[in-house]
């Protein structure tokens, strides 16, 4: 078998070839383990938010803590890690969408054998999290951007969640917005309405186009912000 083939175990949960979804089938394959089967049922049902059927899962072979699933109703594509005995969701696409995104989350050999995908330097996907300074800037242009406040609003309830400065250009940066009691900068499932921000000399502006930044500049923030990258590509 060649190095292809053993780099990635291949478990296949419906019957016949489409279940292998254009996967090869020189690559070795292995019966589901059931305690790992109902483990990662259950961490797909969860987010899936309800029952999830799941037709191919892909096991890391050098790192047998990340799984790939893909679901048929909905047709995700899942990224999962296990952490302390608990599968937790990591990154989320479209079946047919771009995948790289999940560098971010997962070493560069296991996106490699998982997906086929050469991750590109750490700077590219890893964002750093905003100064104070930079936060404070940073909520203050949004402030003014949003100006009337929602009704029922004050500043006070106005929160920049999780923001981040890109390390491939660090005239972007990025933050999830929310209204309400969250505590601003506290890192939750959601990062709410992300808004986007560029620099001019020392100056930050909200970035507000009818789509989003370029693509690179998208997925350099994803990971930090709280966002799928997948999402908003143009």
């Amino acid at each position: 078998m060649s190095s292809t083939a053993t780099g990635i175990l291949i478990v296949c949960l419906l019957v016949g070839t489409s279940a292998c979804d254009g996967h090869k089938a020189t690559a070795k394959t292995e019966k589901l383990i059931p305690a790992r089967n109902a483990a990662l049922s259950a961490a797909v049902r969860n987010y899936e938010g309800g029952p999830a059927s799941i037709r191919l899962e892909l096991i890391s072979s050098s790192n047998r803590s990340w799984v790939r699933v893909q679901t048929v109703r909905t047709r995700d594509d899942i990224l999962l890690h296990l952490r302390s005995r608990t599968w937790v969701v990591a990154n989320v696409v479209t079946i047919g969408q771009h995948t790289d995104g999940g560098c971010a989350f997962a070493p560069a050999n296991v996106m490699r054998e998982l997906y086929g995908v050469d991750c590109p330097p750490e700077r590219v996907l890893q964002a750093r999290r905003a100064t104070a300074s930079e936060k404070a800037a940073l909520r203050a242009v949004f402030l003014g951007a949003i100006e009337p406040l929602p009704l029922g609003n004050t500043p006070a309830d106005v929160h920049l969640v999780n923001p981040c400065v890109s390390r491939l250009y660090e005239k972007w940066a990025s933050a999830g917005s929310v209204y309400g009691n969250a505590a601003e900068g506290e890192r939750g499932s959601s990062a709410g309405s992300i808004v986007w921000f560029h620099r001019t000399g020392t100056r930050w502006k909200t970035f507000w186009p009818s789509e989003p930044p370029p693509p690179v500049i998208v997925r350099s923030l994803a990971s930090c912000v709280g966002y799928g990258a997948a999402e908003y590509e143009r």
